[in-house]
């Protein structure tokens, strides 16, 4: 099933958002509230069983289920790893968050 054109022109603003975000001197701000996000949602929406493969490389950055993660309390490392992820992927994952169910 295709997109309407309200819902394209909503992702399109959505990605424009997030892209402007990533590229001023908020960047890093912007990647913290996005891990910060992950994190709270693991409280409301406890990961399924099969979601363990992925919880473990999350706890690996800090993030575990049902506690808030904050990226400037993170390990050095961690934040230095997380400032270089892909441009792309946050786009995409942004881009696709107004489309998941509530």
């Amino acid at each position: 099933m295709g997109q309407t054109g309200t819902a394209k022109a909503r992702e399109s603003r959505s990605v424009r958002r997030h892209e402007n975000a990533a590229k001023g001197p908020g960047r890093r701000n912007a990647r913290g509230k996005f891990f910060a996000s992950v994190a709270e949602l693991l409280k409301v929406n406890p990961p399924h069983i099969t979601d363990q493969p992925i919880i473990a490389q999350l706890k690996r950055i800090g993030i575990e289920p049902g506690e808030s993660f904050d990226l400037d309390k993170a390990d050095p490392t961690v934040r230095k790893g997380l400032e270089g992820t892909p441009e792309p992927a946050a786009h995409q994952i942004f881009a696709s968050r107004d489309r998941l169910p509530v």
